[in-house]
């Protein structure tokens, strides 16, 4: 058995141990047992004592949230690429922050 941590609202796993009870914040996370540990990105608490497969939309907002978190840190590990961006935006008349969001929008894309 493994003791699980779900936000309450987002009703997403947290994480987990298998022999000690993990610390959580029980104003916004449960804590439940399961037989073993859960998917993140295909189940969520059921708002009791287990879980229940995610809905097509928590799914899609699930890759979303992923791809996103993934292009941001690309863009932020990469000090070339911000510097190239703070360089080129005002070049083509647009503000730093205004060229990193169509670069990642485009960025998405590909």
């Amino acid at each position: 058995m493994v003791k699980c941590i779900f936000d309450k609202t987002t009703k997403l796993y947290a994480g987990g141990l298998r022999w000690t009870d993990p610390t959580f914040d029980s104003a916004t996370q449960v804590l439940i047992t399961l037989a073993e540990f859960p998917d993140k990105r295909t189940d969520r608490w059921d708002d009791a004592t287990g879980i229940r497969a995610a809905t097509a939309q928590e799914l899609t907002d699930f890759d979303s949230a992923k791809v996103d978190a993934e292009v941001n840190q690309e863009i932020d590990g990469a000090k070339t690429l911000k510097a190239l961006i703070l360089w080129l935006a005002p070049l083509v008349g647009k503000t730093p922050a205004q060229a990193r969001n169509e670069i990642v929008a485009i960025r998405k894309t590909l």
